[in-house]
């Protein structure tokens, strides 16, 4: 009898740490973070991009479950190697702040790294403008910098952690010679299309077409008639040649005549 008890106590034992085993066994899939803002908070490494967010007021877009994010990480080095220039903009007003964080998500979809195997592609960022992403690579690349470590998942969305933050263009102030030299560049490819339409225009016999040379200047180059101010400017009349040399004045012809040669 005594051996029996053993045998049945044993036995429960025994499937009671089966049970155990099989809940805690290896290779159990962990619980997902309820949001993108707890992966950022629980490494270590994106703890001044954390502070940012907080500093942003955006605590709340980063946690909300009503929302669908792809972040774009930065390490605390790579925030510490923005321009100064840059991240003093960023943190002159909350605006400008808000506009940083948020050039670093993607709104409505997740992103897979694998996904963008082989592809370039310019999505729309949180802040109004884009960044590049570059998938043909041996690493996938966001903008200047790369992704270090990939999908990081969370119920509201996932994380890439990169090695480079991303600035807002609208934060970087273009030299005026750049502008003035890109400008210019533009205005002469705008006159290289026209002088080409109009070639193809001449060579095809189109009606309309400008005439090759110096007539077919533009309107603009030609000089304009001046008249004294307060008259109407006029067009030139044609001049009358001179009389041949030598010969009387009485053989001059009279304006009927002389109209009628031309044809008039």
């Amino acid at each position: 009898m005594k051996n029996l008890l053993r045998f049945a106590v044993f036995a429960l034992c025994a499937l009671a740490m089966s049970q155990t085993q099989a809940q805690t066994k290896p290779g159990a899939k962990p619980e997902m973070p309820s949001s993108v803002m707890k992966i950022i908070k629980e490494h270590k490494e994106l703890s001044k991009f954390a502070d940012l967010i907080g500093d942003a007021g955006l605590e709340s877009m980063f946690d909300g479950k009503d929302k669908t994010l792809t972040v774009f990480a930065p390490t605390n080095d790579a925030i510490g190697k923005v321009a100064s220039e840059h991240m003093k903009k960023a943190k002159s007003d909350k605006e400008h702040l808000q506009k940083f964080v948020k050039h670093h998500v993607i709104t409505g979809s997740v992103v897979l790294i694998n996904n963008l195997k082989g592809r370039k592609v310019a999505p729309s960022l949180a802040s109004g403008e884009s960044i590049l992403l570059d998938g043909t690579g041996n690493v996938t690349k966001v903008e200047k910098g790369e992704v270090v470590t990939p999908d990081l998942q969370a119920a509201n969305g996932i994380v890439h952690i990169v090695n480079a933050a991303m600035v807002p263009p609208s934060f970087i102030e273009r030299p005026k010679e750049e502008v003035e030299a890109e400008m210019k560049k533009m205005h002469e490819r705008e006159e290289q299309m026209m002088r080409e339409r109009e070639k193809a225009m001449r060579e095809k016999g189109m009606p309309g077409a400008p005439a090759e040379g110096p007539e077919s200047a533009p309107a603009e180059e030609a000089a304009p008639s001046q008249a004294p101010v307060g008259e109407p400017a006029m067009s030139p009349l044609p001049m009358r040649p001179a009389a041949p040399a030598g010969k009387p004045a009485e053989e001059k012809k009279g304006i009927k005549g002389w109209l009628k040669k031309l044809g008039w």
